[in-house]
């Protein structure tokens, strides 16, 4: 009995816990906690009221025809009003209706099947019950992928890449309620409401520029100064599909002053910066102090000391650009030099003096460009250094073995003449010696001795 008790008791307090949450589920749309009396209407989306979207869009109307009637009415015409609930008479069961409004600036979804505007549109309802009829503002779109596939061509950004960084009056762009993906390693899509200032990220490839400053639905770009590769843009009355932004732009190089240097290249310039191009500077340093450079290629001469400044330029579309130096980088661009007063007879040092640090570089010569590859940008220091059996006559090399060999001969017999009579006299001596003992032995033998 007492359990019998206790499950009653359970199951009571959980028949109340019912009730008292049924309290608090809102009452939308379909509302299964209404009494369906009338054919009821009722307004969501950006406005609630039919009165608020009458202030809106003067081209908004919501036309209903009841059974038994000849022609439409307005729905202010048609029903009353209850706390934003659009009721019409109890004794209509049946209803024909349908709405216009600015379709460039509005959306219109209900439930009951209404997702167009017109009189050919109309739909005929017959249940008794509180209908929904949502408008929103147009959700236009900002897109763009990095290949032709996915948005179509005409949205294929090429040669850099996009992220847009803020939505006015979005906090998050995870509240958008789809299209909110302002950009990833695919691409981008991203819900925008009309009038909506927007800030973009515009990165380009390296040896790429952003081309302009208006976007294919004509709204203007705005860089922002003090950001790089940013710009803002307030979003106009259509989609907007992101191609065509970038265009090839060249490295700059500035020979500044002095004559030492006549021209540079750069390859590789992709490892020092991954966006926009290198400017580089090249001047002569003329008050520099080459003892350490010279001491670390001994029998080296000096030839000059040219500072390279090198910096990035990312350009705002509007004839200026961003500009950051660029001093230091992990892989090394490779740096061509044609000097001036090139000499065939001379290999050539290239020394870096980066923040004090001496570093002597691997470095090729060839029809008077030198060659070196470098990630620090600095003071450099070039040195020459004679080739080996630079300046000889050409007679010199081309001797065969057997005349160097009497080449040798002749030498030794004329390079140390007193040194080579001494010699000389004393081989002379033995040989008289031995001379001397032969003839003794000889007469001794003849005499029978």
């Amino acid at each position: 009995m007492k359990n019998s008790k206790k499950y009653i008791s359970w199951f009571t307090v959980l028949i109340l816990g019912l009730v008292f949450t049924m309290q608090f589920i809102p009452a939308k749309g379909i509302a299964a906690s209404e009494e369906n009396t009338a054919i009821s209407f009722r307004f969501e989306g950006v406005v609630s009221s039919y009165e608020e979207m009458k202030a809106q869009d003067n081209s908004f109307e919501v036309y209903v025809k009841a059974q038994g009637d000849t022609e439409y009415k307005t729905l202010a015409q048609a029903a009353s009003d209850n706390n934003g609930v659009y009721s019409l008479n109890a004794e209509v069961s049946s209803v024909s209706i349908y709405i216009t409004l600015n379709k460039d600036k509005y959306m219109l979804m209900t439930d009951f099947n209404m997702f167009d505007t017109g009189i050919s549109n109309a739909q005929t309802l017959t249940q008794k019950r509180t209908y929904s009829i949502q408008i929103d503002k147009n959700v236009l779109t900002v897109s763009w992928a990095y290949d032709e596939k996915t948005y179509g061509e005409d949205a294929w950004l090429e040669h850099g890449c996009a992220q847009i960084t803020a939505i006015e009056g979005v906090n998050d762009f995870h509240d958008i309620p789809f299209a909110n993906n302002p950009g990833d390693e695919k691409g981008g899509h991203i819900a925008v409401e009309t009038g909506r200032k927007v800030t973009i990220k515009l990165i380009p490839d390296y040896g790429w520029q952003v081309a302009g400053l208006t976007l294919n639905g004509g709204e203007k770009l705005t860089p922002d100064d003090d950001n790089v590769s940013t710009f803002t843009f307030v979003m106009g009355d259509s989609n907007i599909h992101l191609k065509g932004l970038f265009e090839k732009a060249s490295d700059e190089i500035k020979i500044d002053k002095g004559n030492t240097v006549k021209s540079v290249s750069i390859s590789n310039g992709e490892n020092a910066v991954a966006s926009g191009n290198l400017a580089l500077t090249v001047s002569d340093n003329t008050s520099y102090d080459s003892q350490k450079e010279q001491a670390v290629a001994e029998g080296a001469v000096y030839v000059s000391a040219v500072d390279f400044t090198l910096q990035q330029l990312v350009s705002k579309g509007n004839g200026s650009a961003w500009v950051s130096d660029v001093t230091e980088f992990e892989k090394p661009v490779t740096l061509n030099v044609s000097i001036d007063d090139y000499d065939e007879n001379y290999d050539y040092i290239v020394i870096r003096n980066h923040n004090g640090e001496i570093t002597k570089l691997d470095t090729t010569a060839n029809e008077g460009t030198i060659s070196f590859e470098t990630n620090r940008f600095s003071t450099y220091v070039i040195l020459k250094k004679e080739k080996s059996g630079a300046g000889q006559d050409s007679s010199d090399t081309a001797e065969s073995g057997v005349d160097a060999g009497i080449g040798e001969i002749k030498n030794s017999m004329t390079d140390s003449p007193v040194t080579g009579y001494d010699d000389m006299a004393g081989l002379y001596v033995c040989l008289m010696f031995m001379s001397v003992l032969v003839s003794s032995a000889v007469l001794k033998k003849s005499a029978g001795v």
